[in-house]
């Protein structure tokens, strides 16, 4: 952990303490507030069930900064047509495809995205005292970052394939606007753990899918047959 002191309710030093041992005068006069940049936060965009709430309100650093914990983790396995349990976010998604199947330029895709931080030795200050509850903002941060790119990429590149790319695409948009907003994190990771079609969708996706694998077949067939 790193530490910074305040005297009167105001940090001291533009530099923050180092591990050790240090004295301070007694409340109110001066105080020393810990922060832990080796420890991993999580901000969760797209699902409300594991908004940082429960672990916010258990563990506060004292200037209105919760300290979130990364959510469980949920070994079973889900399938696109159940319900999750818990209230998802629906994003617009760019659809390139050329197919007839395919009505309209965009699609609906629900998704959750855990983003995980950690707090920069270099930038606890800026996460402590020039910002308002940082780990919100960067939720908020990281949900316009999320529909932004999204509306810009193709539905079945993000599902299948393009996924990867998404994830490291995400995570450096979301450290620019880190970086140039001076929130002090480091992001360590974007995951796009649930990735799938609205549930109200799915059976209607199924078709479009099944449809054009019988129209890939044909292809094939075809093709074999003029060979």
């Amino acid at each position: 952990e790193v530490g910074v002191r305040e005297r009167f309710g105001r940090f001291v030093s533009a530099e923050p303490l180092p591990p050790g041992v240090y004295f301070n005068l007694p409340w109110p006069f001066e105080k020393i507030s810990t922060f832990s940049c080796e420890k991993i936060y999580t901000v969760v965009v797209g699902a409300a069930e594991h908004d940082d709430e429960e672990g916010e309100e258990a563990d506060d650093d004292g200037h209105g900064h919760a300290k979130a914990e990364k959510p469980e983790v949920d070994t079973s396995i889900i399938q696109w047509g159940v319900g999750h349990g818990h209230d998802e976010m629906t994003f617009m998604v760019a659809n390139k495809s050329t197919s007839a199947d395919f009505s309209g330029a965009v699609s609906l895709m629900g998704l959750n995205i855990p983003v995980e931080y950690r707090i920069r030795q270099n930038g606890v200050l800026d996460y402590a005292y020039r910002n308002t509850n940082t780990a919100d903002m960067l939720r908020d941060v990281s949900l316009r970052v999320a529909i932004e790119y999204f509306a810009s990429v193709d539905f079945m590149e993000v599902i299948s394939n393009g996924r990867s790319q998404a994830e490291l695409e995400i995570a450096n948009r979301i450290q620019s606007t880190a970086d140039r907003l001076g929130f002090g994190v480091e992001i360590l990771g974007v995951y796009l753990n649930d990735v799938h079609p609205p549930k109200d969708v799915v059976p209607k996706f199924h078709e479009v899918v099944a449809s054009l694998q019988r129209s890939q077949k044909a292809i094939i067939e075809a093709n074999t047959y003029r060979f």
